[in-house]
């Protein structure tokens, strides 16, 4: 989530991002140039994206409507998750409980996708029927990119 903010703002950047196949560059008027910075100045360069998380963690418990006292465990999904920032401000917004780190987020999704997958499929096991799938994200998310594809 914090990538699509980062890059819609980036629109009106005068500096382009170049992928290639070993590293990124960030070329300012054709002139290739890295910066180091604080973790620190990061933050507080990117506060307000921070700050949108946790809106997006408060309109997923509204969605599903989920009171947050409600939830027994974190786990968080996605490559920003791994920023501490971040991690953080999701434990704070629980009241402290610590994000799950026993399971890789990723590969939890991937693991809700295959329970769909079997009850999809007509499986009988009734270890798939009794696990209960929440979609907090009902609508499709994706990211734009040159000439809408």
């Amino acid at each position: 989530m914090i990538l699509k903010l980062v890059e819609k703002d980036m629109e009106s950047w005068p500096f382009k991002i170049v992928e290639g196949p070993e590293r990124s560059q960030l070329l300012y008027e054709g002139i290739d140039f890295s910066i180091k910075i604080s973790r620190a100045k990061f933050e507080e360069l990117n506060s307000s994206y921070f700050e949108k998380c946790i809106e997006l963690v408060e309109k997923c418990l509204f969605d599903g409507e989920i009171e947050k006292m409600n939830v027994d465990e974190v786990v968080v999904v996605g490559g920003s998750t791994r920023i501490p920032k971040v991690q953080r401000l999701v434990e704070e917004f629980f009241d402290g409980k610590t994000i799950c780190k026993s399971m890789n987020g990723d590969e939890a999704v991937a693991f809700g996708a295959a329970i769909l997958a079997a009850k999809l499929s007509g499986n009988n096991d009734n270890v798939v029927w009794d696990t209960v799938l929440q979609d907090v994200t009902p609508l499709s998310l994706g990211i734009e990119v040159d000439n809408d594809h």
